[in-house]
């Protein structure tokens, strides 16, 4: 179920749940399908997963969320799905075990739209990562002066 998730196969992964398939499982570094689903930003699989009860809060072994691999890998269609999901609450501040969070991972993106969603959602601002980093930080990394005026 993960790799179906990963490749984006909504038919396989339709098959998989169907024939009893754990929405939920995890491979050996503890993602799930919605994680690997979030990474590609596969919506439709994200959406087909959501529908079959796929909890977004779980953590891999590196403390990441769907909503976290949404965000780094840039998907704010995905992001936005889940944040305005309405019978689940998301972990909008959830952190990394380098303590990075969602918010820190748009502002690096530099995707102003996302990082603008996350705080009207309740991203904490003022998050500070194991090294030292905020939001804001990693706003002026990407240059996005937009980003720099929302902090």
């Amino acid at each position: 179920l993960v790799n179906k998730s990963l490749n984006g196969d909504i038919e396989g992964v339709k098959s998989l749940i169907l024939n009893g398939y754990d929405v939920n499982g995890i491979d050996i570094n503890g993602y799930t399908a919605l994680m690997k689903a979030c990474i590609k930003g596969h919506f439709e699989v994200v959406k087909y997963l959501i529908e079959h009860n796929a909890n977004v809060n779980i953590k891999n072994n590196s403390l990441y969320t769907a909503l976290m691999f949404a965000c780094e890998h840039n998907h704010f269609k995905v992001v936005k799905y889940l944040l305005e999901l309405n019978d689940v609450i998301v972990d909008i501040n959830q952190k990394s075990i380098l303590a990075i969070t969602e918010l820190m991972m748009s502002c690096k993106r530099g995707n102003y739209e996302m990082a603008k969603c996350l705080i009207d959602h309740g991203a904490e601002v003022n998050s500070i990562s194991t090294y030292g980093y905020t939001a804001l930080m990693f706003a002026c990394q990407s240059g996005n002066p937009d980003i720099i005026k929302l902090l």
